[in-house]
């Protein structure tokens, strides 16, 4: 069973008064300057709300109540539901969930050990993979597979995630049909839209596009997501020094107003839309003019971001454990825990692109979705502290064994605490190195590869039922022969 919401919040880098002027300066932006939204319906939306419209440039200007307004609607608590409940997940407060990797295009084979192109087998197998590891919550599309159609390719990956897991699956569209269908299978799972509104296993994101702008596809998937009550996440990937300002200060003020615009516009289609806001965001390596996603400033983008989220009391999808290492190597390890740890420590609710990617998330590693899980297994522990209780300080204990005595295993507190108190890895070594040695002097990497080989060999979920597969299977079939989605 996964690990349930562990409170964070520990870590905090501005004040109140700090986060305030970034909110003032968001709204002074979007007041002044306004957001590029390539999407006529969304433009008549914010039109009739009372926002100032160029239709000609596509801009629309924002006065700040409406914004404030919409925050104060937004639902503080989202419930990310799987097919079977003993996967909710629900964000709230300073909860803190994690949800596995997206789209990376190269896979690392876990029998050759080379690099090649992600496969539709790769989807599944990452899948059944993520299913079983405890300490990942939510599942995304994780490959991109090259051997999959263009055409619906959105509606083939939804069939082979909630084929392949129980958890709460995230997705994106090819616009406004490729939701549809995606909502239409879902609803085909859990026994209709009515029920899927109820508990729903699927949700969206919305990417804006740095600086300012909301591309059309993208809030298509937005708008029909409101529409039908599906939890939608609103997510910015900014690059500081290249799509927003290379200071922190002000990237997190483009980011702030391109999240809250669409925030504004899932609230004026729907109320009562479940909104989560979205982060990705980085800075740009002046070195290389590639986005560092194992730099420690997105690890600090993550924690204020989490702040701001809290301020606004809306939950929060970031990120970490990311790396921009090509291997499982020292740097990987590095750079995923660092952000990890970081995001984590400020309560980020779900925590994205955790597991196994490398390669600045163009690779992806089934070893490394094993390490991975295991590096949040450690960070859970540290989340939950250390708690102070007359039981816990243990005086009595103490004085039964006293300073003649040599040990606490056999105290019957030891056993009532021991699991409570102590982290039990999985896949680390704690073993003296002579008993380590004659079990074959494995390495972290290579446990992995042999505990993913048994899960893949051994984990199945619980099947779909025949007539969810039926309605599926024909939506894809139908999709993949609609041109217009190319």
């Amino acid at each position: 069973m996964p690990v349930q919401g562990i409170e964070g919040g520990h870590l905090k880098l501005l004040t109140k008064r700090d986060l305030r002027k970034i909110h003032e300066a968001t709204l002074d932006i979007l007041e002044r300057y306004g957001v590029t939204v390539h999407e006529e319906t969304a433009l008549r939306i914010l039109d009739d709300a009372g926002a100032t419209v160029d239709y000609k440039d596509e801009v629309a200007k924002i006065p700040p109540y409406l914004v404030e307004e919409s925050m104060k609607k937004a639902p503080s608590t989202v419930a990310l539901c799987g097919r079977s409940s003993d996967y909710d997940v629900i964000l709230e407060g300073k909860k803190v969930y994690t949800a596995g990797g997206a789209d990376a295009i190269y896979v690392i084979d876990l029998e050759t050990r080379e690099r090649r192109p992600a496969l539709l087998r790769d989807l599944r197998d990452f899948t059944r993979l993520q299913d079983a590891l405890n300490n990942i919550h939510v599942v995304m599309g994780i490959v991109d597979p090259k051997d999959a159609p263009p055409l619906g390719v959105d509606r083939l990956r939804c069939y082979e995630l909630a084929k392949n897991t129980e958890k709460h699956i995230i997705r994106d569209a090819q616009g406004m049909e490729g939701t549809r269908d995606q909502i239409k299978m879902a609803a085909a799972i859990v026994g209709g839209e009515e029920e899927l509104r109820k508990r729903s296993i699927i949700s969206f994101v919305d990417c804006t596009t740095s600086p300012l702008k909301h591309g059309k596809t993208n809030t298509e998937v937005l708008i029909e997501a409101s529409k039908q009550e599906i939890p939608v996440i609103i997510e910015c990937d900014a690059m500081a020094g290249g799509t927003t300002p290379v200071t922190l200060a002000g990237t997190l003020v483009v980011q702030n107003a391109e999240v809250l615009s669409g925030v504004l516009m899932s609230q004026l289609v729907n109320s009562k839309t479940p909104v989560i806001y979205g982060n990705m965001s980085s800075i740009m390596d002046m070195r290389t003019a590639n986005i560092a996603l194992g730099a420690p400033e997105l690890g600090l983008i993550q924690v204020i971001t989490a702040q701001l989220a809290q301020y606004y009391g809306i939950p929060f999808m970031g990120c970490g454990g990311m790396t921009d290492s090509k291997l499982l190597d020292i740097q990987a390890s590095f750079e995923k825990t660092l952000t990890l740890m970081q995001a984590a420590l400020a309560g980020t609710n779900l925590i994205h692109e955790m597991a196994g990617m490398l390669d600045s998330l163009f690779t992806v590693s089934y070893e490394q979705v094993v390490i991975d899980n295991e590096i949040m297994g450690g960070i859970y522990r540290a989340l939950k502290g250390v708690k102070v209780t007359d039981e816990t300080l243990a005086e009595d204990v103490i004085g039964e064994v006293g300073p003649l005595g040599s040990h606490f295993l056999a105290k019957s507190h030891t056993r009532r605490f021991l699991k409570q108190e102590h982290w039990m890895p999985e896949i680390l070594s704690r073993e003296r190195r002579e008993t380590w040695e004659k079990k074959g002097s494995k390495e972290m990497r290579e446990v992995a590869r042999e505990t993913a080989k048994e899960i893949l060999e051994t984990h199945w979920p619980e099947p779909l039922e025949k007539d969810a597969l039926e309605i599926m299977n024909e939506i894809v079939k139908a999709a993949e022969q609609q041109k217009k989605y190319l």
